[in-house]
């Protein structure tokens, strides 16, 4: 939502400047809070205070500025610069949460969420210094560049975690699918030992019979 309110394209698409005023600063405002709700899935941190307070305090915030905004009180464009120190810590601490999962515990998702959550903590910083001190001649380049990248980067990670479970679906099928015939057969050895013990036998032949019994059990 606020990639298309940034887009010069979206100018031509949607002839209602106060509609794109409000996309592009509430997909602004709004962005991390889907974010951090991923983070506390995948990372399984449901229930940490420092994430969950985070997550709060920007839902908190975007609310009372929509409240400002309506009222006539602050705009968005006034309330811009609490975002300015807001979104940038917010994700240097996703980045630092889920660098700190890999180090310390070896956490999968963890390892697996850190690259994409630098990339955007880059950008965003990065973008913060570029409103203040204007490297760039258009404002937010950097930082869709960082969100486009980060949804390119998180795409490949769902398409390999999406191969790796139907990997571990077929392991798993196999598994069963030996597992049924090494029941099958251990079913067909029982009940040759019982029909076997019912039959008078020589004691020569005891030992072939243990013989016979024993080597499929081996298999």
């Amino acid at each position: 939502m606020w990639q298309f309110g940034e887009n010069t394209l979206s100018v031509y698409l949607v002839q209602n400047p106060t509609l794109l005023y409000f996309l592009d600063f509430m997909g602004l405002f709004l962005l991390m809070i889907p974010l951090y709700a991923m983070a506390l899935f995948y990372l399984n941190k449901k229930g940490t205070l420092l994430l969950e307070s985070v997550r709060l305090l920007i839902e908190a915030t975007v609310l009372i500025t929509v409240v400002l905004q309506f009222t006539g009180t602050v705009s968005f464009h006034r309330s811009l610069f609490v975002y300015h120190i807001l979104l940038p810590l917010a994700m240097l601490l996703l980045f630092g949460t889920s660098l700190y999962e890999t180090v310390r515990y070896q956490n999968g998702n963890a390892k697996r969420f850190m690259i994409p959550f630098l990339v955007l903590s880059v950008s965003a910083v990065l973008e913060l210094l570029n409103y203040y001190l204007h490297f760039t001649g258009m404002l937010s380049v950097i930082f869709q560049f960082g969100v486009f990248t980060f949804a390119v980067i998180m795409m490949v990670l769902s398409v390999l975690y999406i191969l790796s479970l139907l990997a571990d679906q077929r392991k798993k099928a196999e598994l069963e699918g030996e597992l049924r015939i090494r029941d099958q057969v251990l079913s067909y050895q029982k009940s040759r030992l019982e029909v076997l013990s019912l039959c008078p036998t020589r004691p020569e032949n005891s030992a072939m019979i243990s013989v016979t019994i024993c080597v499929p059990l081996t298999t």
